[in-house]
């Protein structure tokens, strides 16, 4: 589907109308949003980095002052890691996982805290790729859906390093695992999550081989900075933590305040997280370039492995980046724009590339993919299941706009809500992989679901979104994964009328309740139009009348 839109002013009739832009990705500009703002005020959080359109795979350079989600500010002087996978606008931090650091000479007495500097002028960035130059080493990377190639051109030595920081996501790890196979791979895990300070992890696997051989290979390990212990030589290490302690502070300054129990918070908080990785010796005194493909899993090393079998066919970056390119104009071509001045065009462009970037696919090649219940699944032939939705940020804007433009991936997507749902009890709001981080208040999968099938998006089963929809209004719908209810103040709700303001849930600083009776009160009317929709008059009205409370 494709919209055209035309930022000229009228035509006269013996003029020709503006060719649309051709190669709209050329236009893009990723390191908007990397220097301030985003989600919340003199927050960065957006990342200049590899991806594709809902691609499950981000890699991205993290400076050391590494911002929330897009671990990247262009204010920084220094790279702390290339990380897999990233989100764009979180106010907490998240993701971040497999920080790889290719650097020159001994390895660090920390590998963890190690990093490279860089000048802008060294750097570039386009849709599905990028380039830098730092401590040295010129790093060129571009992905496909579920993997990135990466070439690695050191200076002449035979201490040519490269980190794999495995426990250095962005929230920390609470186990992690690293393993060489032979002299060309390296297989590894991390387990993070505790979004904005709540109880929800996820674990994400990681397979890479090398296009040539490395010389020698070691690991590090600990349960702290303070205890590491390096092991030149080991071909594996596995660090086992307690539940990540590190419950960041949510983007307003104020401290995360789970809507869960006191012993719900405490699960997210207590323990210890934990430091393990491995490094790589490549001899690059008579050849400089090292190629790299890695794939990534959420549901298990062979998954990703699969993966990589599956989708990394070439080690030329190049290549892969002009695949890339193109996958992103098929994209941005949805929306053709005519005239203008070349600032505006991409304005506009670099905007609807932000726009598609998550949620994120979360299944492997194979079609298997771990859901809230913690076994694995699969989708249907042809479609996908996502994850990471920002519910309450994008079901205004985002939401119709991808129905309009998307609509059989904007389907996949509410399928994949309802797939949650089915295998974790409830509809989830803002979950991250495949677990609830209840961030946020209302109930906002109502108005994704009710937007999509309203703007177009109905290769879904809008009957089973509905039953799910009205189960979780009225209080009846399941708790998630021992700690999530869908609307926490429901009874009082549906009660009164609205939900008194005397507590605070999903993480406010402060006693919500106003804002809570008024995402119900929407809530309840994207029910009601959904339910109109399907011709179900009963659920139509009396969500109408409850959505003027």
């Amino acid at each position: 589907m494709a919209t055209s839109l035309s930022t000229a002013g009228p035509v006269q009739a013996a003029t020709a109308a503006p060719a649309a832009v051709s190669d709209p990705a050329a236009l893009v500009n990723p390191f908007v949003g990397t220097g301030s703002g985003g989600a919340v005020v003199g927050q960065v959080d957006t990342f200049p980095g590899a991806d594709l359109p809902f691609g499950m795979i981000q890699w991205s350079p993290d400076t050391t002052s590494r911002p929330d989600g897009g671990g990247y500010s262009y204010d920084d002087s220094a790279i702390s890691g290339f990380s897999l996978t990233h989100l764009s606008g979180p106010g907490c931090a998240v993701a971040g996982d497999f920080p790889i650091l290719p650097l020159t000479g001994a390895v660090p007495a920390n590998p963890d805290s190690a990093s490279a500097s860089f000048s802008h002028s060294t750097e570039t960035a386009h849709p599905g790729s990028y380039a830098v130059t730092a401590g040295g080493v010129n790093t060129q990377l571009a992905v496909t859906a579920r993997t990135g190639v990466a070439q690695f051109t050191y200076p002449a030595t035979n201490q040519a390093q490269l980190l794999v920081k495995v426990a250095d996501s962005a929230n920390g790890g609470s186990s992690a695992t690293f393993q060489t196979i032979g002299d060309q791979e390296i297989t590894g895990a991390v387990t993070s999550g505790h979004f904005c300070g709540q109880p929800d992890s996820y674990t994400v696997y990681f397979a890479a081989r090398f296009n040539r051989p490395f010389t020698a290979s070691g690991t590090w390990g600990g349960t702290s900075a303070a205890q590491l212990a390096k092991n030149p030589g080991a071909t594996s290490v596995t660090e086992q933590g307690k539940q990540n302690p590190q419950a960041k502070r949510y983007g307003d300054g104020h401290a995360a305040s789970p809507n869960a129990s006191a012993s719900a918070s405490e699960a997210g908080q207590q323990g210890s997280g934990v430091v393990a990785g491995g490094w790589l010796t490549f001899d690059t005194t008579h050849n400089a370039n090292v190629g790299m493909q890695v794939a990534v899993s959420y549901v298990s090393t062979q998954g990703a492995l699969s993966n990589l079998n599956a989708e990394a066919h070439s080690w030329s970056v190049s290549s892969v980046a002009a695949k890339a390119a193109d996958v992103w104009n098929h994209q941005l071509r949805t929306i053709a724009i005519h005239g203008g001045s070349a600032t505006a065009q991409s304005e506009f462009y670099t905007a609807l590339y932000h726009a598609s970037l998550e949620p994120s696919l979360f299944n492997d090649a194979n079609g298997q993919y771990i859901g809230f219940d913690e076994k694995v699944h699969s989708v249907r032939p042809g479609h996908s299941q996502y994850a990471n939705y920002s519910g309450w940020d994008i079901y205004r804007s985002e939401v119709p706009l991808l129905a309009t433009i998307d609509p059989s991936i904007a389907a996949d997507m509410a399928a994949s809500l309802l797939n949650d749902a089915a295998q974790g009890g409830a509809l989830p709001k803002w979950p991250v992989a495949n677990g609830e981080s209840g961030v946020m208040n209302g109930d906002a999968a109502d108005p994704i679901l009710a937007d999509t099938y309203a703007f177009g998006a109905k290769g879904f089963d809008a009957s089973s979104a509905l039953a799910d929809m009205v189960s979780g209004a009225n209080g009846t719908s399941g708790v998630v994964q021992g700690w999530y209810v869908e609307r926490p103040n429901a009874a009082a709700y549906i009660a009164d009328g609205y939900v008194p303001n005397i507590a605070s849930d999903s993480i406010s600083p402060v006693p919500n309740g106003a804002s809570e009776t008024l995402e119900y009160a929407l809530d309840d009317f994207s029910i009601s139009r959904l339910a109109q929709d399907l011709h179900q008059s009963s659920t139509a009205a009396t969500f109408t009348r409850r959505s003027q409370n």
